[in-house]
């Protein structure tokens, strides 16, 4: 179904990228997440929301691969505001997708009848959005952060720590807890131009069918009338 995939990626793309110039790890878990979210599509639409996320997540990957192995070889100088660029668009994709996906992930927990288990990715949100509260909070220039900015920052970067660990957690119970669930009892949902050609089937089906009764409707006439 793909949430095994979905789990080591995020593990990898999350937890064990410590610096923007890690950047293959980016990469890597990028590329186990899209192989996940190509299984995933068929089991809810909003897996393809956060699939568009996550596309734009890998494109930003490799164009951070190329620019920090340029700068690594010397080719061009590393720049101040492109960095600080990188690490914008990097967190403001990755909370889009995250959200998204946890939303797509309660979707498919409540399709099973797992309330429990949709109501950890609401918790999951709102503990996200305040990690990212706490990013915002050190980008801000005040004088009286300037004495507490070490510790805010230690504590920050723990909590979003903790927020990854929770979050994988999370996927992975969707993993032990859905799969089994979905192999026997849940199919993949029909897109709406599927159902549409397949209801446009029967239609012509019955009408072939109502033809051919008609048409031994009038034979038997005919010979009945001869009689």
């Amino acid at each position: 179904m793909g949430l095994g995939l979905l789990f080591l990626g995020y593990v990898i793309y999350t937890i064990f990228t410590f610096a923007p110039s890690f950047f293959i790890t980016d990469i890597i878990g990028c590329y186990l997440m899209v192989e996940a979210h190509i299984r995933l599509v068929p089991y809810g639409r909003r897996f393809r929301f956060s699939s568009a996320a996550l596309y734009v997540l890998f494109f930003h990957a490799f164009a951070q691969g190329v620019y920090y192995t340029l700068t690594v070889l010397g080719i061009i100088e590393a720049i101040t505001w492109v960095d600080e660029l990188i690490l914008l668009i990097r967190h403001a994709v990755l909370f889009v997708y995250t959200v998204v996906l946890l939303l797509a992930l309660r979707e498919l927990s409540l399709s099973v009848g797992d309330i429990k288990l949709a109501g950890k990715a609401k918790r999951n949100i709102y503990l996200f959005a305040i990690s990212y509260v706490f990013i915002i909070t050190l980008s801000l220039d005040y004088a009286w952060l300037d004495s507490y900015k070490a510790a805010f920052s230690a504590f920050a970067l723990l909590f979003r720590l903790v927020c990854a660990i929770l979050i994988s957690a999370y996927i992975y119970s969707c993993y032990m807890w859905i799969c089994p669930a979905s192999d026997h009892d849940m199919k993949p949902k029909e897109s709406k131009l599927a159902a549409f050609f397949k209801s446009k089937g029967k239609v012509n089906s019955g009408n072939s069918v109502d033809t051919s009764e008609i048409a031994n409707k009038g034979a038997n006439t005919e010979s009945s009338d001869n009689n």
